[in-house]
């Protein structure tokens, strides 16, 4: 049986992540919801969706990445098709 590669996302939760891709400016809240509001955290939020529910045969985990504190391991690595 081949080898599963170990993947660790670190996912920035900074306050930065509510600003706006085209602009760099604050959203308003709730974060990236508004119409003319496109924040980094709902880009993210699709990416890691759609990473997550097309990856395979890999070892994932998800850390946390913020400003001041680092940030926890939100779920070890582990193999993506097992029940978390």
């Amino acid at each position: 049986m081949p080898t599963r590669p170990n993947v660790l996302f670190i996912l920035d939760t900074s306050g930065s992540m509510g600003n706006d891709l085209s602009n760099d400016e604050e959203c308003p809240p709730p974060v990236g919801t508004g119409t003319d509001c496109r924040s980094r955290i709902v880009v993210l939020r699709e990416a890691m969706s759609d990473i997550i529910s097309n990856i395979q045969n890999v070892n994932l985990g998800l850390m946390r990445f913020t400003k001041h504190e680092g940030g926890p391991v939100l779920f070890p690595v582990t193999y993506i098709d097992e029940t978390v």
